[in-house]
């Protein structure tokens, strides 16, 4: 068995690939196609008894499946109803026209057949008359639209085209249903096919919307469950879960998982700086890893954090937030009246 590279030709190659019809398709280097794509008449024998393929061979001989065949196309009828009808017209009224012309070298035959087919006794008293105007005038009556007819054939098919193309359908919508359309085939049937297509897309939109509320609800929806899932990812240990579930109130805890699930840039509340600062110091992967979740644009970054950290004084000794902070202690202990 032969095979056979594809040319390096651009015209030569560019006809290969149409007839190979693969979608997306680079032939490399050693790409071969083999004889059996090619008919005998591609080949041809050379000079030393080899039998060689054309250089003008194109493979025609593929096994395509059924979507990818050429289906036949049929054709097209062309009306011509028109046409022989307006060329029996013209003939008919040409011999008519012969019928009439041919009596003239016989006057006497003329004023018979004028009697016997005249329409009064006028006509019958003028028969030159007669035979000089009527023929004209019969000719003209008859041979007139039909020979235009006959003239413009073309006319005649561009116009029933014309009208034919006018005649599309307009859109029809749900909201176009009538109840006396029940009574039409084809409307009912139309408008069952859109009544089904309205509510499959509604259903789908439906479906959508309660599987985005199911992953909604299934989201940490407070600060005590974040904490617990950060110790089953051993993200932080039971003793720092428990500084940060006592480190807020109730209504912080709230105010904090609003903040959290919308997720604004607005600026960042006292008790949310609490809670970054206290997490990122007792793990910075644990941080990471709440930001991670709910968004950057909901926690600040870690360079944030270490800003807020540089404004506190960490020089040795007493410092002024220290002393602040056991102010504030001992105000508490006094209020519960120890």
């Amino acid at each position: 068995m032969k095979f056979h590279r594809i040319p390096t030709d651009p015209n030569m190659r560019k006809l290969w690939l149409i007839a190979i019809r693969r979608v997306n398709f680079t032939p490399s280097t050693s790409t071969v196609i083999c004889e059996k794509h090619f008919t005998p008449d591609d080949y041809e024998v050379n000079v030393h008894g080899n039998r060689v393929l054309k250089k003008s061979a194109v493979p025609s001989v593929f096994d395509f499946p059924a979507h990818l065949k050429k289906k036949p196309t049929a054709q097209r009828r062309v009306l011509k109803r028109k046409r022989e009808e307006s060329s029996k017209e013209t003939d008919q009224t040409l011999d008519i026209c012969e019928a009439v012309e041919e009596p003239e070298n016989d006057p006497i035959s003329v004023d018979g057949n004028l009697l016997v087919a005249g329409p009064s006794s006028n006509s019958a008293l003028n028969p030159e008359h007669l035979e000089s105007s009527e023929p004209s005038n019969i000719c003209n009556l008859q041979a007139g639209p039909s020979s235009n007819s006959a003239q413009n054939p073309e006319h005649l098919e561009s116009s029933e085209l014309s009208n034919m193309c006018n005649l599309r359908r307009e859109p029809v919508f749900f909201g176009d249903f009538k109840f006396s359309d029940l009574s039409n085939l084809q409307r009912r049937k139309r408008f069952w096919k859109i009544t089904h297509e309205t509510v499959y897309k509604y259903r789908k939109m439906i479906k959508y919307n309660k599987c985005t509320i199911r992953r909604q609800k299934d989201k940490i929806n407070s600060l005590n469950s974040l904490v617990d899932q950060l110790c089953e990812e051993k993200k932080i240990s039971a003793a720092q879960s428990l500084v940060l579930k006592e480190s807020l109130s109730e209504t912080q805890k709230q105010l904090l998982f609003r903040q959290l699930k919308k997720g604004k840039t607005n600026k960042y509340s006292p008790e949310l700086r609490c809670f970054a600062l206290t997490l990122n110091f007792y793990s910075s992967s644990a941080y990471n890893y709440v930001r991670k979740i709910f968004g950057k644009k909901v926690l600040p970054h870690p360079r944030t954090l270490s800003k807020w950290y540089s404004v506190v004084d960490g020089t040795p000794g007493y410092s002024e937030e220290a002393i602040r902070a056991i102010k504030i202690k001992v105000e508490a202990e006094k209020e519960k009246g120890k």
